[in-house]
């Protein structure tokens, strides 16, 4: 009885101690029944502590049955049952260790708790907090830690709270349930027709976030401006050379699938460029063109007196007028000639059992040309008015494909004209020099851009064209396939096609080369030639070369433009046409195989002959109408045409004569059927009768052909030194 009165008492003593454990902890939060904060959760611990401690001392050891006491004795505060567990487990927190039997089985109930709040984080995602059970775990939280254990296992958490490594096995797992997520999604897309770009899962922003991400930025761009350049390691001469092997083995290889298979690779298309991606193009080509003059020498009084006297040549715009009509009318008479060259070719094909190589005329051509012309021409002249010709050719070397000749033109043309002594501009001292010979100089180069972009698309149509006649004459495609066939063509041109287009360009534009204008720049080049003297210092080789060679380029400033005009014109006479004639009939009585550039050549010329003696019909005709004037003039002529204000080879239009003498082919032409006429007329002769009118003729062919470029040249000379230029 005794030992159940003193229980009683310690019973009563336990109840009155949990009765003021329950008024502290009520103090302690008192008024923070909606919002406990850390500090108060923090006093509050040592004191629910006490009344767990107490609830064991009264015999209740389930860590179910202390939470659920304490949180009925203090649920009026606001506390959650989860706080409460917290509290009194000291989650999170390192507890010392005791050997009492009260502390022990507190502890164990303890454990329990913290397991069971460890548990709860874990199914949520959230790693459990830090701390440590003392002493052995009951059976319960054996089991507990098991349920702990598997689903941080299978969270990939640790029990320190961070993510336990991955192990070998578990990587490969991954990597295998990555690859079947993968398969089965290619087999969905392949069987739904879904072939989109996936979506990577995406966190939505907030914020938040966004206040991060901005702070990231801004410190990432502070430790990349901080952080010192790495500085690339040169290679060796042996790391380069084994590169280069490595290229070359790799282009071998490409060789030699492309002659196996027969297949050619496809070039990589050209990016399409916006407008602020073209003016960065256009900018990098000026500055590049303007690297090239920063290098350049600076020119001395002779290279100035030789750009001023080019100038002078181009700074009047009748020239460029001239220029234009020039080429217009040689274009003309040449796509004139172009049916006749096909029926001599055609019957050329027919004899021989060969294939065509001349195309005739064609609207759709010129339309395509011109097409050419508004996409690619009037951009590049463009930039040779702003940058000059020097940025075109750097801008299209970048994008030049392989057989392309649009992307080949400039590397062709660029620099090869009679415009400039080099790629770059002109670069004196002076700024008011340079901008009066690089201002007219882009201008003439701008207008020939546009011509050789016409001519060299109009040289890949009739190409294509007779390419496709060929491929229905072979039985590869039918009649009706041809312009389906041709436009192929036209848009992939062969090697072949865009070395002959390239070659015609020239030739239309009169910029190939010659005998004569080869001879003067080779004379030029060998007086110009500077040699190293016993000092090792370079001086020219000819005393005198320099000058020598500035005085050639002022006499014949532009030596490919006349010479190839006289050559036209010589064409358009027809005798060409007559030993080209004679050296194709020999050959095929020899039954030699005709090169296709000698067919071509022999149909070129025998369809300028009928055009060229048009012209001299048309130019015979037109003098005894009064309606244009002979270029010949003896002395008694020149007076009487002083007098009377005729001028030789002009035509009478709109109530005043025109001066056509230096125009060029095809008026040359034109303008020797006047002279003919001019050398038979009685009224401007005195009865000149057989050697006189033979040799009146001879004149009339040597003015025409050799003559008239030189009296350009002394006009030249004239206008320069009314400028104050010559």
């Amino acid at each position: 009885e005794a030992r159940s009165a003193g229980r009683g008492l310690k019973r009563e003593a336990l109840q009155k101690e949990m009765a003021d454990l329950v008024e502290q902890a009520k103090k302690v939060i008192s008024g923070q029944s909606l919002n406990i904060g850390a500090k108060q959760l923090a006093d509050l611990t040592p004191i629910v502590g006490k009344m767990a401690r107490n609830l064991v001392q009264q015999g209740i050891v389930k860590a179910e049955e202390i939470v659920d006491s304490i949180h009925t004795q203090l649920q009026d505060t606001g506390l959650t049952r989860r706080e409460v567990q917290d509290a009194i487990s000291g989650y999170g927190k390192v507890s010392n260790r005791v050997t009492s039997p009260e502390t022990t089985a507190l502890n164990n109930a303890k454990t329990v708790m913290r397991l069971a709040s460890a548990y709860e984080d874990a199914l949520k995602g959230i790693a459990p907090k830090k701390g440590n059970a003392p002493g052995k775990p009951s059976a319960e939280a054996v089991a507990l830690k098991k349920l702990l254990d598997n689903e941080l296992k299978r969270q990939g958490l640790d029990e320190r709270g961070e993510r336990a490594p991955a192990t070998t096995e578990q990587r490969q797992a991954a990597q295998e349930r990555a690859l079947k997520r993968r398969i089965d999604d290619l087999n969905k897309r392949i069987a739904t027709g879904d072939f989109s770009k996936p979506k990577g899962s995406s966190v939505p922003s907030t914020p938040a976030i966004d206040a991060l991400k901005a702070q990231r930025d801004k410190l990432q761009a502070q430790f990349d401006k901080m952080k010192p350049p790495t500085e690339r390691t040169p290679l060796t001469d042996e790391q380069r050379l084994t590169a280069l092997k490595r290229s070359q083995q790799a282009r071998i290889d490409q060789l030699e699938k492309q002659l196996a298979t027969g297949e050619k690779p496809t070039p990589r298309p050209p990016v399409a460029m916006d407008a602020e991606a073209r003016a960065n193009q256009q900018r990098i080509a000026s500055l590049k063109s303007q690297i090239d003059l920063a290098t350049q020498p600076k020119p001395g009084f002779l290279d100035n007196l030789v750009a001023l006297r080019r100038a002078g040549f181009l700074i009047s715009p009748r020239t460029h007028v001239k220029i234009a009509l020039q080429h217009g009318a040689l274009f003309a008479a040449h796509e004139a000639s172009m049916p006749f060259a096909a029926l001599a070719d055609i019957a050329r094909a027919g004899l021989t059992g060969s294939d065509r190589t001349v195309g005739g005329g064609s609207l759709t051509g010129i339309n395509k040309a011109l097409q050419m012309v508004r996409s690619q021409g009037f951009e590049g002249a463009k930039t040779i008015l702003k940058y000059g010709e020097g940025a075109l050719h750097h801008e299209q070397a970048a994008n030049m494909q392989p057989d392309n000749p649009y992307g080949q033109m400039s590397k062709t043309f660029g620099s090869k004209g009679d415009v400039t002594a080099s790629k770059g501009e002109f670069n004196s001292n002076s700024r008011i020099i340079n901008g009066f010979v690089n201002g007219p100089s882009r201008t003439h180069g701008a207008m020939y851009h546009l011509m050789q972009t016409y001519a060299l698309a109009r040289s890949i149509y009739e190409q294509a064209s007779v390419a496709a006649i060929n491929d229905a004459r072979h039985g590869d495609i039918s009649r009706g396939e041809i312009a389906e066939r041709t436009q192929h063509y036209f848009d992939n041109p062969t090697t072949m096609m865009s070395i002959r287009a390239i070659d015609n360009a020239r030739r239309m534009t009169l910029q190939n080369d010659n005998a004569l204008a080869s001879g003067i720049g080779g004379a030029k080049k060998a007086l110009s030639q500077m040699v190293k003297d016993e000092n090792g210092n370079m001086v020219p080789k000819f005393a005198g070369g320099k000058a020598a060679s500035a005085a050639i380029d002022l006499a014949i400033p532009f030596p490919k433009v006349p010479t190839n005009a006289a050559a036209q014109a010589i064409e358009f006479t027809g005798l060409p046409a007559v030993g080209n004639t004679a050296k194709l009939a020999l050959d095929m009585l020899r039954g030699s195989k005709v090169p296709d550039a000698q067919a071509i050549r022999w149909a070129q010329t025998v369809g300028k002959l009928p055009v060229g003696v048009g012209l001299m019909a048309a130019g015979y005709g037109a003098y005894w109408m009064h309606k244009v004037n002979g270029t010949l003039a003896n002395q008694k002529e020149r007076k009487e045409n002083a007098v009377t204000g005729k001028i030789p080879g002009a035509v009478n239009a709109l109530g005043r004569e025109w001066d056509l003498s230096n125009f060029g082919t095809p008026i040359s032409n034109f303008l020797w059927g006047a002279s003919l006429a001019q050398s038979e007329d009685s009224h401007n002769q005195d009865a000149l009768h057989g050697k006189q009118k033979a040799l009146r003729l001879g004149e009339a062919t040597g003015h025409l052909i050799a003559d008239q470029p030189l009296m350009a040249l002394g006009e030249t000379y004239d206008k320069a030194k009314e400028q104050g230029v010559g």
